[in-house]
């Protein structure tokens, strides 16, 4: 197996291997702490003929000092694969409450890391006139 795509976005949506992605982003700006992040984990994830079968999935997002901040429950998914290979579309919610800071989103496919992207938590710079 082999991540193509993996990405924080708005909302997706995957049919017959077609996927569509709606604003994708890797920081999020607010003003609560802890900042409430409300989107969507999405991963196209190529499989061939002998990927078949049952796997277990899950995202975790890592602080800057290496401990885990948040994490999905994991899910077992059963890629089906056409004679040559097929295109695996996963998509998590993804609504973590975490403080400002610098963090990893990590795909996690049967207990390994498979990809993963950096991702900031900005405070929003209040104006006092």
């Amino acid at each position: 197996m082999t991540s193509e795509i993996f990405c924080i976005c708005d909302t997706a949506t995957g049919k017959n291997g077609q996927l569509c992605i709606l604003h994708t982003f890797n920081d999020w700006i607010s003003q609560a702490n802890p900042a409430q992040i409300n989107g969507m984990a999405v991963a196209q994830i190529r499989c061939w003929p002998e990927d078949e079968g049952e796997h277990t999935i899950c995202l975790k997002m890592i602080d800057a000092d290496g401990e885990e901040a948040w994490h999905t429950e994991e899910a077992k998914g059963y890629p089906r694969v056409t004679q040559w290979s097929s295109a695996w579309i996963v998509m998590f919610g993804f609504t973590p409450s975490l403080p400002p800071g610098q963090y990893e989103v990590q795909l996690i496919v049967d207990g390994a890391e498979m990809a993963s992207i950096p991702f900031g938590v900005q405070p929003h710079a209040v104006r006092i006139s």
